[in-house]
């Protein structure tokens, strides 16, 4: 006879878990050994997850946001830290080293400094490439900074339009937030630098023209500029 559902949720939460609370595991890899087990759990088994195994899961789901003072690895760890810190054989603050160190060096992260809105244009070589791949539609990617957990919304390459990222602040409205026109015509004006002071060129408009042409912001974004 096969191990009980439950145990069976039970001996896999624990494995990824302390595994990942050693070190042994990446954050990225075990945050999707646990999206599996739920996915088994709740989709294809309907069985549901024992509440160790959520408790474990819901660690790592939470880490995949960003929360005021701690990046999502800090949230992941203070949440397992109760589960499985007495017997991980490594201290919370061993544990916090571990992936730190991991953290650095996986990425020179600049998220804190960067702009809402960015042109992939303008940003260090192969930029977009240091960053995580989530999740995907047919237009845009999630990505996640391997340093802190700072979620990008990434349009597709397309060599007719500008590549922008835009930084998302709730991962459930990543998409959303990606497809803002609010602001992708702030970063529009942004990269043009600003308004002049005179008359839009369009009939009946009295807003300023962005700097170098003859239209305001509303009315270039409606000529199909995206830079």
């Amino acid at each position: 006879m096969g191990t009980p559902t439950g145990e069976f949720f039970d001996q896999f939460a624990g494995r990824v878990a302390n595994r990942y609370w050693r070190g042994e595991y990446s954050w990225e890899f075990a945050d999707a050994a646990m999206n599996e087990l739920f996915a088994y759990a709740y989709v294809r088994s309907n069985s549901g997850l024992s509440s160790f195994a959520w408790a474990v899961f819901s660690a790592f789901d939470e880490g995949e946001y960003i929360h005021a003072g701690a990046n999502g690895e800090e949230r992941t760890l203070a949440l397992l830290e109760p589960l499985i810190g007495s017997t991980a054989g490594t201290s919370h603050d061993e544990a916090r080293a571990i992936h730190h160190v991991r953290a650095a060096d996986a990425n020179d992260c600049r998220c804190q400094t960067m702009p809402k809105a960015l042109l992939v244009a303008d940003q260090p070589a192969n930029w977009v490439d240091t960053l995580e791949h989530v999740e995907s539609d047919n237009w845009n990617i999630l990505r996640s900074c391997k340093g802190c957990r700072q979620l990008w919304s990434v349009e597709l390459f397309d060599r007719l339009q500008p590549q922008v990222a835009i930084r998302v602040t709730e991962r459930g409205r990543w998409l959303e937030e990606g497809e803002c026109v609010d602001t992708r015509k702030q970063l529009l004006l942004q990269s043009r630098g600003g308004t002049q002071v005179e008359p839009c060129a369009w009939l009946a408009c009295s807003d300023e023209p962005v700097v170098g042409v003859a239209y305001c912001l509303n009315h270039l974004w409606q000529t199909g500029a995206r830079r």
